[in-house]
């Protein structure tokens, strides 16, 4: 948030990039995927799990776009993300069954 011009050129940057043609772009994708997993002690993820996942972090990329470009607050950011998780990783396998998501902090 600190240097947006940069932050934006970076995830425009990674957004237009094929991914056939641009190696690094997977990796950048696996690394977060990973990085999420280890955070909620997801050791054999189901294919259900990665999806969740992978909407989750392009739900962030956006967030985080239209914070940069002014379009919405930090705390207003924050709060979408936060409640994307709770709403979202309520389906994880290691999810307690029946179980709320959890309260907002």
């Amino acid at each position: 948030m600190r240097r947006p011009a940069l932050a934006m050129a970076m995830i425009s940057s990674s957004n237009a990039a094929n991914a056939a043609t641009v190696t690094d772009v997977g990796r950048i994708d696996r690394g977060f995927r990973k990085i999420l997993l280890d955070a909620m002690g997801l050791e054999h993820p189901t294919a259900h799990d990665i999806t969740l996942l992978r909407l989750l972090l392009q739900l962030w990329y956006g967030v985080l776009q239209s914070s940069l470009n002014g379009r919405i607050s930090m705390p207003d950011a924050e709060s979408d993300v936060r409640l994307a998780c709770r709403l979202l990783l309520a389906g994880l396998s290691n999810a307690a069954p029946g179980s709320p998501p959890p309260a907002q902090d």
